[in-house]
């Protein structure tokens, strides 16, 4: 089922371009599980607070993260993330420390119609506890499409190629990709999502994505809601569809916009 999952996805992607087109890509929204993954560039600098828990089949984590990036022009966008970690296994003791500090990188391919193109790639610094899987230098490269179907509708996709060696944290408060081996595996992320404008100040995101590596497959429903300050209330439950997914994941976050 997870492979005609991928195929649907990738015939999806491939004819973006034939949908029916109306209205702007609704870039001050951000998808949750690729945060960075995704097509947008930002037009000011921007901050995340992010809670996030996870629940595994053998453990529990929780992760408090901060995100951030900022737009060097118009086409390119710098970001990084960190978070600290608490993992409680089902049987031993737990452990608590700081996660690998992830940088990433995108440019927006200028286009003439309304889809929108970016690539960009990540690495991570491995500045963060070894008992929790950190302390490793990974790495990857993406591309990601935005494209509008309506006037309040927006659809996603992303297509990663990562160089992965133990249990690196992903972005935006989730679990990325865990892969327990000695040796660098190389894995494949496909995303989907959708973005649905319901009014001015709330939006729903809905996302899923899948890896060829780390048995991971996750399907998530979120809400991003505009608050009078300007800055955003977000939330989104996530549930596992493989087994290196977690079985439940629930996100809260905050993110802040910095006016130029």
């Amino acid at each position: 089922m997870r492979y005609y999952t991928f195929l649907f996805i990738s015939l999806f992607l491939l004819n973006f371009e034939s949908l029916f087109s109306q209205n702007e890509t609704l870039d001050d929204i951000h998808l949750f599980q690729t945060f960075f993954r995704d097509a947008r560039i930002a037009e000011a600098a921007y901050g995340q607070a992010t809670l996030g828990f996870s629940d595994f089949e053998d453990a529990d984590m929780i992760n408090l993260g901060v995100t951030g990036a900022i737009p060097i022009n118009p086409q390119f966008e710098i970001g990084g993330s960190i978070a600290f970690l608490n993992v409680d296994p089902n049987t031993g003791n737990g452990e608590s420390g700081l996660s690998d500090l992830r940088m990433t990188g995108r440019y927006h391919f200028q286009s003439r119609n309304l889809t929108k193109i970016t690539a960009g790639g990540f690495l991570t610094l491995p500045i963060g506890k070894d008992e929790l899987g950190q302390g490793e230098i990974n790495l990857g490269l993406f591309g990601a499409v935005r494209h509008p179907i309506g006037a309040s509708t927006v659809l996603t996709g992303t297509l990663s190629l990562d160089f992965l060696k133990g249990a690196p944290v992903g972005n935006g408060g989730w679990p990325a990709l865990s892969v327990s081996s000695v040796d660098r595996e190389t894995a494949f992320l496909l995303g989907g999502g959708i973005i649905h404008e319901i009014n001015a100040q709330l939006s729903f995101i809905g996302e899923l994505n899948l890896a060829t590596e780390g048995e991971f497959g996750m399907i998530s429903g979120g809400l991003d809601h505009k608050l009078q300050s300007g800055g955003r209330l977000r939330g989104t439950l996530g549930l596992g569809l493989d087994d290196g997914a977690p079985d439940l994941a629930i996100v809260i976050s905050f993110l802040h916009f910095f006016e130029n």
